[in-house]
């Protein structure tokens, strides 16, 4: 590989073989088809003057499409970005695999040295080459503020305005569903980090093998839609008084409050209470700092100030004091 890449630096490198190339005996398939031929080129086919006329014909038409082109980059900006909401989201992915070539792969980056020296790089390392499409997406609200900083006409600067809102818009979305990917993944994090844990404890078989026995913290939040995901907000140690204090490990996220213990010997934590729905849970503090009380209200309203116990067995319960640590 070594010795490849250094005669390419010396040599240049090598042409790309044509994409398609028909064999000769392909033409002479059928016998009637022997005698055909075609000049090398249609340029044979036309005298001097038509052929001048049809070079300038020419350069009107590939001008005007590589002008129509550009155009389209504004007007069409979202339908043409599309390709960018897949490459950021996958551009951390990218990145760590990129690493992990470098470094365990040998041919990989011996290769990757030899290609950041060509010209061509223009002196750019590979992961600023894979960063680079991001970072370019963020300077296009730049580039149109300028414009528009040397824009006097009012309707123009409507119409530069407007282009701005939509690119800043573009960007919005693809940093929000980035942020919800991000989301995602430490939510993997800490699901992995979760003991197994039965919601319900199975009395049969049957029960044992009902859908909704376990907990899942990878499942979406009720009552929302589907892009509102569940977010890690806060954790930490706290000690819990419950006849006996104790020290818990307490995860609070969107819309649940779990209650866990560390497993010994193993990275994990274990639910000790049942997971808390946020909107049930009404918490106070207490006189001693750092103290609180939570109490449970599967019914909980605020009509006329106070808490009040719904039907249908709803049971008012206290939970237990919280000290922060």
């Amino acid at each position: 590989l070594q010795n490849k890449l250094h005669s390419y630096s010396v040599f240049g490198l090598p042409k790309v073989p044509r994409q398609l190339a028909f064999h000769q005996d392909s033409w002479e398939e059928e016998e009637q088809e022997t005698e055909l031929s075609l000049e090398d080129s249609w340029q044979m086919l036309l005298d001097q003057p038509e052929f001048h006329q049809q070079e300038a014909i020419w350069e009107l038409l590939h001008t005007e499409v590589t002008y129509i082109k550009k155009l389209r980059v504004i007007t069409d900006f979202g339908p043409r970005f599309q390709p960018y909401i897949r490459y950021c989201m996958e551009e951390e992915a990218c990145m760590e695999y990129m690493r992990s070539l470098l470094r365990d792969n040998e041919l990989f980056r011996t290769y990757v040295t030899w290609a950041e020296t060509h010209k061509q790089c223009n002196r750019l390392k590979l992961a600023d080459m894979l960063a680079k499409p991001h970072q370019r997406l963020t300077k296009y609200p730049l580039l149109l503020k300028s414009i528009l900083k040397k824009t006097d006409e009012p309707p123009a600067r409507d119409i530069v305005n407007n282009m701005v809102a939509t690119v800043e818009g573009f960007i919005n979305g693809v940093d929000s569903q980035m942020r919800q990917r991000q989301e995602q993944q430490k939510l993997a994090t800490i699901s992995a980090r979760i003991d197994s844990y039965e919601a319900v404890e199975g009395s049969s078989e049957e029960v044992e093998k009902v859908n909704y026995n376990r907990f899942d913290l990878m499942t979406p939040m009720k009552g929302t839609s589907s892009e509102e995901t569940r977010q890690l907000h806060l954790e930490g140690a706290l000690r819990m008084k419950e006849g006996k204090d104790s020290r818990v490990y307490c995860f609070l996220f969107t819309d649940l409050l779990l209650i866990t213990k560390p497993v010994k010997r193993v990275e994990k934590v274990k639910i000790i209470r049942q997971p808390l729905l946020i909107h049930n849970v009404v918490c106070k503090e207490l006189k001693d700092p750092g103290e609180c009380l939570y109490v449970q209200t599967p019914f909980y309203s605020n009509d006329n100030g106070r808490g009040d116990r719904g039907g249908g067995g709803g049971e008012r319960k206290r939970g237990a004091r919280e000290r922060g640590r």
